[in-house]
């Protein structure tokens, strides 16, 4: 019985999510660019050589990691910016190490 609800829950949340993107403002904008995604991931015949497969769906699976990469950065703003300071310090370091040794 747990499993059902499970499921119902879980297809509740797709209709949710599937809700919310169907009325979004940039969906023409990144339809365009998933198919502009899947069109460059399909590679290009080779004369004399077989066909190559088509790349399945239209291309979303290269975006889950920037995706993520958003996602964490939403969840831990203060963490991506003090990352974003380390790495500046570090290039004001490593700068002004060379500039001590001339």
């Amino acid at each position: 019985m747990s499993y059902i609800s499970r499921h119902r829950i879980g297809l509740s949340g797709i209709l949710d999510a599937a809700t919310d993107v169907v009325s979004d403002p940039c969906l023409d904008q990144v339809a365009t660019l998933a198919t502009t995604m899947n069109s460059l991931q399909q590679t290009a015949p080779t004369p004399g050589q077989p066909t190559p497969p088509p790349v399945p769906g239209i291309g979303l699976c290269s975006l889950v990691q920037p995706l993520q990469l958003v996602v964490w950065v939403e969840q831990n703003p203060m963490l991506a910016m003090a990352a974003g300071l380390g790495a500046v310090g570090l290039l004001i370091a490593i700068g002004y190490s060379i500039a001590k040794k001339e």
